[in-house]
């Protein structure tokens, strides 16, 4: 606020930002510490499931595209939230067992966590940014975690499947793009689904 008013007063053009918990792919070769938060259920870090608990999401790539979108916008001056999904942690769970049945995803949470079983979404609303006439490409956690776990399984920074999974050996598959099959003994056979057909490839571990 006090930011906002120095800049009416100054004559000056003022822009900020409050986005919500970032997922999609990104470039460094560490875990963002909002990845950290978000892969949580995933990884089974239990000290972030409570910033999950009634979480808003948006993707990088519209955040990205937001700011670019409001230094261009002559009339833009003042605050904006961006923000594209809202969901809870029981349905955020719910999704990842669904997509992922590799990992070991919770379905219930202890006493003691304050997760309750009836929680209700808690919704940011990006009404301002978007009358301002911008459109938010992703709207589905689905797709957000899919490029995010994509991105992370690339750079080694989750593993293919929960430890013991199966005996050793399980179904992983990159919703949309490809089905693989990890073993214990490090090697991967993926068949990869294209457009054009399809493509027998292994890969050594």
């Amino acid at each position: 606020k006090a930011a906002l008013a120095y800049a009416a007063e100054h004559g000056m053009e003022l822009v900020t930002i409050i986005t919500t918990l970032v997922v999609g792919p990104f470039l460094s070769t560490g875990m963002p510490p909002s990845m950290i938060t978000a892969l949580a259920l995933v990884t089974g870090n239990e000290a972030h499931y409570s910033i999950l608990k009634q979480v808003q999401f948006v993707h990088l790539d519209d955040l990205c595209d937001a700011h670019i979108f409001l230094f261009e916008h002559p009339a833009a001056a003042g605050r904006y939230v961006c923000s594209s999904c809202d969901t809870t942690i029981h349905d955020l769970a719910a999704m990842l067992r669904d997509r992922y049945p590799e990992y070991d995803i919770p379905e219930r949470f202890p006493a003691g966590t304050g997760i309750e079983d009836d929680l209700q979404m808690v919704h940011m609303s990006a009404k301002k940014l978007q009358d301002l006439g911008f459109t938010f490409r992703y709207t589905r956690m689905e797709d957000m975690y899919d490029d995010a776990i994509r991105t992370c399984r690339e750079k080694g920074l989750i593993p293919l499947a929960a430890a013991g999974r199966d005996d050793g050996s399980a179904s992983v598959r990159a919703p949309g793009e490809r089905d693989v099959t990890a073993t214990a003994g490090g090697d991967v056979s993926a068949p990869v689904r294209a457009p054009g057909g399809e493509t027998d490839v292994t890969i050594g571990a």
